[in-house]
């Protein structure tokens, strides 16, 4: 209860400032007394991402420093619950389910790598990022060849998103277009499935996939058109031509 309550703190609080010291206090309660490692390290990972927030907000009471020390106790990945998922017998029921749920994670772990040093990365040019997101979405394409993408759905569409966006920057229109048509439609895609389906990848064949694993209230194709419509840095020019007017009125179909 309290590592639940920590994290909406954290999480949902409209002024974070005024909760430190109840933070801190559920914290500090945490690690004294707990003895589950992995409620321990929830709260570590909580305090972790307060201390991101005031940093975001420029709260001077707070440095990067205060983040760092508590992300230097975390334990390393070799040490995580999915390494140790193929120490389970070959006989063992739940074996396959764990290592290629394992698998997955390990997809999306490296995608956070991946897209926080090319994405957020001004080092990088847009047209090197168009071939590093290339080369990522042609990956994720090879793995989930039935085209159901499992825990990588949302993932999958920021890359066409993300490819749209270098295009426009670059001043091809073509592509861009094309990359957010095909964001959008896996957008629909999603939507329509059905909550519950199974997986037919070489990899994941027969894996069954609950798409509320992202979320029950997730919906696609509002969020794309949020991404478009208010978040992505597209001109207004090119939001009123009519290939772009096309692909939000495709998303508002049912």
């Amino acid at each position: 209860m309290l590592i639940r309550y920590l994290c909406c703190l954290v999480r949902f609080s409209d002024d974070l400032t005024s909760v430190y010291s109840e933070v801190l206090s559920i914290y500090t309660n945490i690690q004294e007394n707990c003895t589950d490692d992995r409620i321990r390290i929830k709260a570590k990972r909580a305090l972790i991402e307060y201390y991101r927030s005031q940093l975001a907000l420029n709260n001077k009471n707070f440095t990067f420093g205060d983040c760092e020390k508590i992300i230097c106790e975390m334990p390393d990945m070799r040490d995580s619950r999915e390494m140790f998922c193929t120490f389970y017998p070959m006989d063992h029921p739940e074996r396959d389910n764990k290592i290629r749920n394992s698998i997955e994670e390990s997809f999306l772990l490296r995608n956070t790598f991946f897209s926080h040093y090319f994405f957020y990365n001004n080092k990088c040019s847009d047209e090197w990022q168009i071939d590093a997101f290339t080369k990522e979405v042609d990956f994720l394409n090879f793995v989930y060849d039935d085209g159901n993408y499992g825990k990588m759905w949302r993932t999958v569409m920021y890359m066409y998103g993300h490819l749209g966006v270098r295009y426009f920057n670059i001043g091809d229109k073509e592509n861009a277009l094309k990359n957010f048509r095909k964001m959008c439609r896996l957008a629909k895609e999603f939507d329509s499935m059905d909550r519950i389906t199974t997986m037919h990848s070489v990899l994941f064949e027969g894996k069954t996939f609950d798409k509320h694993t992202l979320g029950s209230t997730y919906v696609a194709t509002s969020q794309m058109k949020n991404l478009l419509v208010k978040k992505y840095p597209l001109s207004d020019e090119f939001k009123e031509t009519k290939e772009f007017k096309e692909i939000i009125e495709e998303l508002d179909k049912l």
